[in-house]
């Protein structure tokens, strides 16, 4: 993580922490207070538009460390709307419908003024229908349905802003890990702003965070996990990774849904039987230690997100654990129903305890058994009393201890997910550290990729400048005009190699280039068709002319190589087996990144 990113945590924190008492007395002073109803559990008097602190906080470390570009404008504007809209529903309290509709405009913007939605996923059982065609409606769904998730968990001092955080270092961790350092930076600086209001939020709470900030962070996740992971794509960090890190409020919202469905309520009726409730009503855990256990949830399963990046195996096992864990947490509480008991039923088969559901031959079973165990003794009200006290002290015991274990669960998991992922690092497409002498591998060699790369870094390791700037060109030119090795056209080659600073608009440039057409060829021609480079020559090394204004970096080379396709069979028709291109590197810190490539464009589309 690069120090400028730990700076901008810190300077939000900081700014949101100083701003909180003063929109604390004015919010009090105008009135904008929580209300006391029978679904509220707060008491005395709390301002509710803790929110405005964290949206001002992010907004100045957002001009103080963020690179604007369409993007990032867009983002600006529809999360403004966000704002806007929940600040306007805190002092008026708004229709559903009403702040609906400024969601919908807000995904829009998103989606067509800042073009980013979920793209290249393939619908199962039918592989010649593109996901595009149905995108926009999924990528408005998910914007909207995350947005109030969030919200509907902000119910308990400290659970919305924790959760948050802990989902947004998650995302930076694993952008970080692909290399993209733009999705960090956002991610860490509202992580920041989400954290000094919690100095003020966590029980007991002195200020809300109400609406406007609830539903702002939760806009914000939404939008930000769209941004992806890297031009890399796949199902699962296109939009499953989010979806994992997500599971608690995800799963929240999807239980309401079912149980108000089964009461035949309307989804906006509120209950006091969402999960924060069911912890601290139902199984009397109360205010701090229901946050805490849900944190430990959130914690879990964003490791397990983060550890399928190095082992999909493990991954997948921590989730299916967390999965089934969860689901006779449901079953146990009655959250969705109290005759929704499956997995429960079928445990007690094999434990046979009168105390958990079972079927109707079984149910039978354990009446007889517990009536011949049953003590007939009559307590009086002394013992009774003593009984019950007993009773109480061993609930409390069981449940410090179940928060005990959760705990230490969370630390072993993590330091086996940090240990496993330090091993693993040279295996995977990007590094969380900058390593000055640390080239990244493609995770898709092919023979002659393997090759080279080996040369690379022998180079590197002797200390050979001429070879190691020579190595570096030719190794993303091989990658990045090798179409064989690649799943679509979202797979740009060589992107590890670019300059973080411009690799988002790098790969835009691809895209809307070079492999603008790559996803036609590969239906026609096959992967096994399309281009290989097999080869490259040297023809010249020199100083560029070329100057990195935004850090007035000089130091750059323009690299001319010659690259040789490899001819293939009923392969993609290629007019000229060698192609001359120049490759511009800067050089920052003893290491070498791709900043330009000029080349004759033989694929790209016709115009």
């Amino acid at each position: 993580m690069t120090i400028e990113i730990f700076w901008s945590y810190i300077v939000t924190m900081g700014i949101c922490a100083c701003i909180i008492p003063f929109v604390n007395k004015a919010a009090i002073h105008l009135g904008i207070i929580a209300k006391q109803n029978k679904r509220t559990i707060h008491k005395g008097t709390i301002a509710r538009i803790g929110g405005m602190a964290i949206y001002l906080s992010f907004l100045i470390g957002a001009c103080i460390f963020l690179k604007t570009d369409q993007q990032i404008n867009a983002i600006l504007l529809a999360s403004f709307l966000i704002f806007s809209i929940g600040f306007l529903d805190d002092i008026f309290d708004l229709k559903p419908k009403t702040k609906l509709i400024i969601e919908l405009v807000a995904a829009l913007i998103i989606i067509f003024y800042g073009d980013i939605s979920i793209k290249n996923l393939e619908i199962p059982f039918f592989p010649s229908f593109s996901f595009k065609y149905i995108s926009v409606f999924i990528t408005i769904a998910w914007i909207i349905g995350i947005t109030n998730a969030i919200n509907l968990i902000d119910g308990l001092d400290g659970l919305c802003a924790g959760v948050s955080i802990i989902v947004l270092v998650a995302i930076a961790f694993t952008s970080l890990t692909f290399s993209r350092l733009d999705i960090a930076a956002i991610s860490i600086l509202l992580a920041g702003a989400i954290s000094g209001f919690l100095c003020y939020n966590f029980h007991p709470a002195t200020i809300f965070m109400g609406d406007c900030g609830a539903l702002f962070i939760g806009f914000m996740i939404s939008v930000i996990s769209l941004l992806g992971f890297g031009y890399k794509s796949s199902t699962f960090f296109t939009l499953g990774a989010p979806i994992v890190m997500l599971a608690v409020p995800i799963m929240d919202v999807f239980l309401a849904i079912v149980r108000r469905r089964l009461r035949g309520q309307k989804f906006s009726q509120a209950d006091k039987e969402h999960l924060h409730h069911t912890l601290m009503l139902k199984l009397e855990m109360g205010q701090t230690r229901s946050v805490i256990m849900l944190y430990v949830a959130t914690i879990l399963f964003a490791l397990s997100a983060y550890l399928y990046v190095f082992d999909k195996k493990a991954g997948f096992i921590l989730f299916l654990i967390l999965c089934i864990t969860f689901e006779i947490f449901i079953e146990y509480t009655g959250m969705i129903n109290v005759h929704y008991k499956p997995i429960l039923a079928i445990l007690n088969i094999f434990i046979k305890s009168p105390k958990l559901p079972s079927f109707s031959s079984q149910q039978r079973k354990n009446e007889i058994r517990v009536a011949l165990k049953k003590d007939k003794k009559i307590f009086s009200e002394e013992e009774l009393a003593i009984e019950k006290e007993k009773m109480k002290m061993k609930k409390r015991k069981i449940k410090n201890l179940v928060v005990a274990i959760s705990l230490v669960i969370v630390l072993i998991v993590g330091g086996i997910a940090t240990w496993y992922s330090l091993q693993n690092k040279n295996n995977q497409p990007g590094t969380i550290e900058e390593d000055p002498v640390y080239y990244v591998e493609t995770n898709q060699p092919t023979p002659y990729m393997e090759e080279v790369y080996d040369a690379l870094i022998q180079a590197n390791d002797a200390n050979d400048i001429e070879k190691e700037k020579e190595l570096v060109a030719a190794y993303f030119a091989i990658d990045f005009f090798t179409w064989s090795n690649k799943e679509n056209r979202e797979d740009i080659g060589g992107l590890y190699l670019v300059y973080p600073d411009v690799r988002t608009e790098f790969g835009k440039y691809a895209l809307n280039i070079y492999y603008t057409n790559m996803d036609e060829h590969m239906i026609t021609y096959t992967k096994e068709g399309l281009p290989e480079v097999e080869k490259y020559e040297l023809k010249s090394i020199s100083p560029s002319d070329f100057i990195y204004e935004a850090k007035n970096l000089n130091q750059t080379y323009d690299v001319k190589l010659e690259l040789t396709y490899k001819q293939k069979e009923n392969g993609l028709p290629i007019d000229q087996l060698q192609k001359d291109v120049v490759i511009t590197l800067l050089e920052e810190g003893d290491k070498y990144y791709v900043v330009g490539v000029n080349y004759t464009n033989i694929y790209e589309k016709e115009a």
